[in-house]
């Protein structure tokens, strides 16, 4: 199972906004720079316009927006997949 994403990770952008699926920012990748929870704000969605109310994990990609952590995927480190192929040629 993969890490849970964390500031400095490097992650892509797999799924759209929660309510019209856009693709608009579909795989575009960025460092993570914070992670913050939205308490008591409505996000209203840029393509569809649909509101939804905060609650949900955040990361910031310096750009001046925010991407829900669920529509994200970390991008593990080159040394971290080394390691794992190291691992697996181990136990075969």
């Amino acid at each position: 199972m993969s890490e849970p994403i964390k500031v400095g990770d490097l992650v892509v952008v797999i799924r759209g906004p929660y309510c019209c699926n856009s693709p608009e920012r579909l795989g575009i990748h960025f460092t993570v720079k914070s992670i913050f929870t939205e308490q008591d704000a409505t996000v209203i969605c840029r393509y569809c316009r649909a509101t939804r109310n905060g609650g949900s994990l955040v990361a910031s990609t310096g750009l001046g927006y925010g991407i829900y952590l669920s529509r994200l995927k970390r991008i593990p480190p080159l040394a971290e997949l080394e390691t794992q192929r190291q691992t697996e040629e181990t136990t075969v």
